[in-house]
Parts: structure tokens; sequence; C-alpha cells
């Protein structure tokens, strides 16, 4: 047996000596921990700063390698998945860089699983000297980027002072984070006094100058309720500093667009028609923001040859011609906002197009379209659009029945309506006291109930026909479970 392992020993190093060094002269575990060192000293070249995995220049990673080990020339070097020769070790700042990296890595991992606390518990024994390494900009850059993540701006903007208490300066990073912050909290107005002294002290930063941080200034704008104009100012300012413009940087403009109730579709046109001249190819988020725009907006007043607002786009048929060329498919989002821009009689077409583009219709989409016929006193059509989604295959819940409720101007209609409901099913949609409620305030509206005692009459019927429904449901279980 000794004599067989030495065979293969002699082999294997004839074999790769030109590439691996002598492995006669090593065991198996020294072997595996000379490979281990090159794969951590090549893996923290392989992170960016976050302890994330980014693609890597392979020639660049050996001379780096090359300098670090003091290799004579590159093709010495070995490759990434052999092990480095014997007398070659890290050096304590390498040591350093990947016993740094594996915290920040494993905070970043704690901060997408919510264990915020435990990503804290790590920076604060770097911040009080506990470990081999001080804190760095990265380190409450992770932090900032989890607590923005999850709608806590005030702990996002904590670590920011912290960070410069500490002699830290802050990074394109942490600006874009922090505008992330901003974006996404839970009241985003009360957030535009930070957004604007966070503005300063960027634009008094001469290193930040990205696209990403500026987009997401530009988002953090529109989300905090800036001016109307504001957003498009940082805009020209990205022009300026030829800085290059997105589909996000388009996507957040129109966004920007729908604020300005007056002029909004007249702004929005001008930004998709600089978006094309650009060359920035479309996509269904920077359409579902040009629809956004129409849907909150006035239409211009010298647009008088138009009768509804789909018409500016040339219409619906010509509107999913667009998505067919382009190759974008649309989705419920998108469905959604066109049932705001086009007129009643073409809600139909819509349902079919849902069909055709194999886009499942949910109940959220059926309660807004019956809300707006209800709103425009449409009480007809909401119970016709209705039988329609009905037969498309949506299963209505609580939400839907209320505002079929207040479509109810006589008493048989309101007894039809809990009829329904009784008979769907249904758990999430069975009479209760919110739609007697609703029931009851459109009797007393409806001229009909006005002079007669069918309003005052009617929750004592539902009383006891409630009765009669539920004895019959409990009798039928009974006989379900013998």
């Amino acid at each position: 047996m000794q004599g067989l392992m030495a065979l293969v020993r002699s082999t294997f190093s004839k074999a790769f000596w030109y590439r691996v060094g002598d492995l006669s002269r090593i065991s198996c575990s020294q072997w595996m921990h000379g490979r281990a060192i090159h794969l951590a000293a090549s893996y923290y070249d392989a992170m960016d700063e976050y302890g994330r995995p980014k693609k890597v220049n392979r020639i660049e990673e050996r001379r780096v390698l090359m300098e670090e080990y003091n290799f004579e020339r590159l093709d010495k070097v070995p490759g990434r998945n052999k092990r480095l020769p014997n007398h070659l070790r890290r050096t304590e700042k390498q040591k350093l860089r990947v016993y740094v990296a594996q915290y920040i890595g494993f905070m970043v991992e704690q901060t997408r699983i919510h264990q915020l606390e435990k990503a804290m518990d790590v920076l604060r024994k770097f911040n009080k000297g506990e470990m081999k390494a001080p804190s760095n900009s990265v380190m409450h850059n992770v932090m900032i980027t989890g607590y923005g993540k999850h709608g806590m701006p005030n702990q996002a903007f904590k670590i920011y002072n912290q960070m410069k208490k500490r002699g830290l300066k802050p990074t394109d990073r942490t600006f874009t984070s922090l505008f992330n912050a901003f974006a996404s909290a839970p009241v985003p107005s009360s957030q535009l006094e930070r957004v604007y002294n966070l503005q300063k002290v960027m634009e008094a930063n001469e290193n930040v100058a990205n696209s990403i941080t500026y987009n997401a200034l530009i988002q953090a704008l529109v989300n905090c309720e800036a001016k109307v104009d504001e957003p498009f100012e940082v805009h020209e300012t990205m022009k300026m500093k030829n800085l290059e413009t997105d589909s996000y940087t388009y996507c957040y403009l129109l966004k920007a667009c729908s604020k300005d109730k007056k002029n909004g579709i007249t702004k929005a046109l001008k930004v998709w028609e600089e978006m094309h001249l650009n060359n920035v190819p479309n996509n269904i988020y920077s359409y579902n923001m040009l629809l956004q725009a129409l849907r909150d907006c006035d239409i211009p007043p010298d647009r008088t040859d138009i009768e509804s607002k789909i018409d500016i786009l040339g219409g619906l048929e010509t509107f999913f011609d667009k998505f067919s060329k382009e190759k974008i498919k649309p989705n419920i989002t998108t469905f959604d906002l066109l049932s705001y821009v086009i007129p009643y009689q073409q809600i139909g077409d819509l349902i079919k197009l849902t069909i055709a583009h194999k886009v499942t219709l949910d109940v959220a989409f059926m309660n807004s379209l019956l809300r707006r016929q209800v709103m425009e006193g449409q009480h007809s059509r909401a119970k016709n659009l209705f039988k329609i989604l009905l037969t498309s295959g949506v299963e209505p819940n609580q939400k839907t029945y209320q505002i079929l409720a207040s479509c109810c101007n006589c008493k048989s209609s309101a007894i039809k309506l809990l009829k329904d409901m009784t008979f769907m099913n249904n758990n999430d949609a069975i009479p209760n006291d919110v739609v007697i409620d609703v029931i009851q305030k459109s009797l007393r509206k409806s001229l009909k109930s006005s002079s007669s005692k069918s309003a005052r009459q009617f929750p004592e019927f539902y009383a006891s026909w409630n009765k009669i429904v539920r004895s019959k449901r409990e009798r039928s279980n009974k006989e379900e479970i013998v």
C-alpha cells in the first residue's frame, strides 16, 4: 500500500510540477491549506466593497497576486483553483482584508434576512475596538442600506451621523443609500428637509458624480413631494456633468410629471421624446409611469381633437401594437392604469386583452373598476362589469360586495346581493355589519326608500333571514360529517 501511494505521489508530482510545485513533500492537509490561502486571497479580489461577488478580470487578478506574493512573472502565478507554493503565505495586510470582508459579508446577509440587530452588533464591536481592525465606511453603508430597505430612515440617518463623527468620509454609496431610505420612508414628505441638506453635502463633494446617486436623488425628491420642477433641475445637472441617463432616470422623471396636474401630460410627452432621442429603450415600468401621468393629470387644453386620454397615445389598439413590436409584456398594473384612461365602452376590450396577453386578473383590479363606476354614479355599469369579471374567473371578496352594496337602491336589490354573498361559498365574502351599514346608507339616499319604511325594516329582515341561512349551513355541515 505504501509503495502504491509513493508511485501516485511521484506521478502526480512529475505531471504538475511546473504548475503547482513539489507535492511529494506535503501532506493532504497542507495542500488543502495552501489552496484555501489562494482561494481566500483571490476571493477578496472577487468581491465588491459589500462582500458581494462581482465580475473580475482574471488577468488583473493574477497581476495583483503576482505583486502581493512577489512572483517573477505573470505566468508563474498559479491558476485560481491551484495551490500556492509552500513558502508563500498571506501578508498581514491581506489577512486583515479577508478578515474584514468576511464580517461585511455577514452583515449584508443579516440585513437581507431582516436580522438588523445582529448586523448592528458587529458594527458596534468594530466601533468599540473589540475587533482586529477599526470600522470603515463600507460597514456603515451596509447598515444605512439595511435600515433604508426596512423603512427606518431615522436609524439610517443616525448611522450616517455616527460615520461623520468617526471621521469617515461618505462615499457615493452612502448618499445613494440615504436617498433611497428617504424615498421609501413610511411618510416620505417628512424627510424632504433631510433630502435638501444631503443634496447640498453631495454637491460640495467633488468625488460624487455618478448616475446611480443622482437617480436616487431624483426619486427622493419625487417621493418626498418636492416642488414639481426640482427633479428636472437635477436632470439638467446630470446633463451638465455628462452623466449617463438611463431608464431609471426617465421613469423617475415620468413619475414627477404625474405630480403636476396642470402640465403633467405635456411634460411627460417631452420626457418620452427625449428618452427616444437618447436611444434609451422602453420597458414596462416606463410605460406604466407614462400611463400614471395620463391618469393623474388633466388633458392639455389645446388637445380638443381627443375624446379620451388614451387617444393621446394613438388609441388602445395602437398602444398595444407598440408592446408587440418592442416585445414588452404588460402586467396587471398596466391594465389597471389603462382602465382609468379609456372610455367605459372599451372596458370589455381591455378585459379581452388581458386574456390575450395571459395576464391574470385579480380582485384588486375588479374592485378598482367597480369603485370608479360607483363614484361616477354609474351603478348599472358597475353591476354589468361585475358580471363580466365573474365570467373572467375573478373571485370577489368582502370589499367587492361593500362596493356593490352602495349600488342597492331598493330592498329587492339589497336582498339579492345578500343572497349572492351567502351562496358564493366564499368565507372571505360573507354578509356582515359593514355591508349592512352600506346598504342602509344607500337605501336612505335612494328616492324609492326615502318615503317608505324599507330602510328601517331592512335590519330586522336581515337578522331573521341570516338566522335561517346559518341554520341551513350548520345542517349541511353536519350531513357532510356524517
